[in-house]
């Protein structure tokens, strides 16, 4: 749920949320409980991981590199891959959002629950930002360590689900 500090400040990172959460919402609300039973929801979902871990696992290395900040492409990018971490709150929301039995109801209440989470990610980035200045470089190594955990744990469950 929580993004990098840059990207929380970034237009482009929340349009990326936005249309996952806003896409995932349609879908949710026209497949309801179908979608979990298809043969081909599996790959699919362990696809979702795979690029989610490597991103995760770009970005350390990008930050291990001491990268400029990143592009508003990739912001976004960044935010739409990113949508589809497994988030509790998330799932609440999609969950809510599965109840409706019209998919473009259910993508705007995705939408909403983006926004909705916008100042949030702004107080936490904004908060991580003061802390990062205090003891930058031991949180800097700290948060590329938990990237490249996150990373290669997404690409073991990702590879867990293919079996």
């Amino acid at each position: 749920c929580s993004p990098r500090a840059r990207d929380a400040l970034s237009i482009p990172y929340h349009l990326g949320r936005g249309a996952t959460y806003g896409a995932l919402g349609f879908s949710v609300s026209f497949f309801s409980k179908q979608v979990a039973a298809y043969s081909w929801w599996p790959a699919v979902s362990a696809l979702m991981l795979a690029g989610a871990g490597l991103l995760f696992l770009l970005s350390c290395a990008r930050a291990c590199a001491h990268h400029a900040a990143p592009s508003s492409k990739l912001a976004y990018v960044r935010g739409a891959l990113l949508g589809f971490l497994p988030c509790g709150l998330l799932y609440a929301a999609l969950m809510m959002a599965a109840t409706l039995a019209d998919p473009l109801k259910g993508m705007v209440a995705m939408w909403l629950f983006t926004l909705g989470t916008v100042p949030a990610l702004l107080v936490a980035s904004l908060g991580t930002g003061l802390l990062t200045r205090a003891r930058q470089r031991g949180l800097h190594a700290a948060g590329r360590f938990m990237m490249a955990f996150n990373g290669l744990s997404l690409l073991f469950i990702a590879t867990r689900t293919m079996r």
